[in-house]
């Protein structure tokens, strides 16, 4: 039988991943947190620990902080995509993975992150926790609502001021590829695919 893997050995491993790592009981509170997911709540001290409170403070949502008791007691949290889908997890035992959008406060007001999370049930000393990664995906989503080509067509969205919209953007990210979507032509079958170019020579 293989050596039990001690867990300082599980902390470190999800301390070192870039995206941030909850670790939730089945009343929803976060037992456990890696470095990634305290930088959201201004939390400084790196590596796994006990976060004492709910994911509503530590990621700064803005209905846990309008709730009379915080995190769960607003009208908004009644439809929190975030605590369904853990629930849903305890419940089921089963992996479930959501795209979700979260309202953080921050200083500059209230922002808005699109993020796919993922829970993930497990036991450890007899006791079920889901684990959730929360993996950012709101550049990708801003970069969808941008892209001026269709990938099937190359036809360009003109939308008013969509033109200076795309310039800024690609100005500041100039790595992007610029095709993606198709096209509302493309999607409803009325436009053909380009031919391949013919081979030169």
């Amino acid at each position: 039988m293989s050596p039990a893997v001690p867990d300082t050995l599980f902390a470190k491993a999800l301390d070192a991943l870039q995206t941030p790592v909850l670790v939730y009981d089945p009343e929803l509170k976060v037992r456990y947190a890696n470095a990634a997911a305290l930088r959201l709540s201004d939390e400084q001290e790196s590596g796994l620990r006990h976060w004492p409170g709910t994911s509503g403070e530590l990621l700064r949502c803005v209905n846990a902080r309008v709730g009379p008791s915080g995190c769960g007691s607003s009208e908004a949290c009644r439809t929190c995509s975030l605590r369904r889908m853990i629930t849903e997890a305890f419940t089921t035992q089963t992996m479930v993975r959501q795209s979700m959008v979260l309202m953080r406060d921050t200083p500059l007001g209230p922002e808005e992150r699109h993020v796919r999370a993922v829970a993930s049930p497990f036991r450890h000393e007899g006791q079920l926790r889901v684990l959730v990664e929360l993996v950012d995906q709101s550049e990708a989503v801003a970069l969808r609502n941008l892209l001026p080509l269709c990938s099937r067509c190359g036809a360009q969205r003109e939308d008013e001021g969509y033109r200076a919209a795309v310039g800024d953007y690609f100005a500041a990210h100039p790595e992007v590829v610029t095709q993606a979507a198709w096209c509302e032509r493309c999607r409803e079958g009325r436009s053909e695919p380009p031919s391949a170019a013919p081979p030169e020579g």
